[in-house]
């Protein structure tokens, strides 16, 4: 019998609504490519990628699929964010062969949902460039619908690139005043060069005034209309083609690299003439 283990969800329905947003996009994925292996990245720490895994993850086994929670990031063991502890068998412990597949699977209070803690390692990128990890995702396939990968920040590590051939797709996390246009840039032209897809970019930490902002034309969540200047400046300079599901998520459609070029220099040359003015 498994272990069992409990998870947290947030109660804010702005939060819940943006998260909702992008699991319909990876139900889609699943739905019309078959595809079913998905990375959380964040482009730093502290952007909100481990909250966003563990949401995204709930939300799909809520449709009463079942779903694994597998994180990979041995650097700050941030199961405790999950799940409120520590567990003695790890996904690190199972590639040092010192814990079984079946010891690593927790279940959990919502059904469908099962959890793999990461567990902590001073060698976390040798240990998932292992040909074991390769076959447990394998194996894990068809065992279960959705795989939702959590990993350590991509601007802080190497580990999310050593996943890069075993996801389907992957989602990016930012968050304004710690992400930056050019970076998202540099990790989707990563992305394309392993051919992995990036299904968008996920702004994270937008305050609940911005989500009012968003959803004005629809009348959802209307209270009394504010301008909200920091979001608006994020907005433009990642310069979404499509924007999906605010709150303290909000998912952007993929930027076209030869726009951003243009839109860069041209950033580039108000700040000169702001600067001589």
């Amino acid at each position: 019998m498994r272990e069992h283990v409990e998870v947290t969800l947030s109660d804010n329905k702005y939060v819940l609504a943006g998260y909702d947003g992008v699991t319909v996009q990876i139900h889609l994925q699943k739905k019309e490519k078959q595809q079913s292996v998905f990375m959380i990245c964040g482009t730093d720490p502290n952007v909100g990628a481990t909250s966003t895994a563990l949401h995204i993850a709930a939300g799909l086994a809520k449709t009463a699929q079942s779903v694994l929670l597998l994180d990979a990031d041995m650097r700050k063991a941030p199961q405790k964010k999950m799940i409120g502890k520590e567990c003695e068998n790890t996904l690190a412990k199972y590639l040092m062969g010192q814990s079984t597949l079946e010891a690593i699977q927790y279940e959990t209070n919502i059904p469908n949902l099962t959890f793999v803690p990461a567990g902590f390692s001073l060698v976390p990128v040798q240990l998932l460039c292992t040909k074991k990890l390769e076959s447990f995702i394998k194996d894990l396939r068809g065992q279960y619908d959705f795989i939702i990968i959590n990993v350590s920040a991509a601007g802080a590590s190497a580990d999310s690139e050593t996943l890069l051939g075993l996801v389907d797709q992957i989602v990016m996390v930012a968050a304004p005043g710690r992400s930056y246009k050019k970076q998202v840039i540099a990790l989707q032209r990563l992305y394309q060069q392993y051919q992995v897809p990036l299904l968008g970019v996920l702004v994270n930490r937008v305050d609940r005034y911005a989500y009012r902002e968003y959803y004005k034309h629809s009348d959802y969540y209307m209270g009394e209309r504010k301008k909200v200047g920091i979001w608006r400046r994020f907005v433009e300079k990642i310069r979404p083609t499509q924007a999906i599901a605010v709150g303290a998520p909000m998912q952007l459609a993929n930027t076209d690299n030869k726009e951003e070029t243009e839109i860069e220099k041209k950033n580039e040359k108000d700040i000169e003439l702001k600067k001589k003015k």
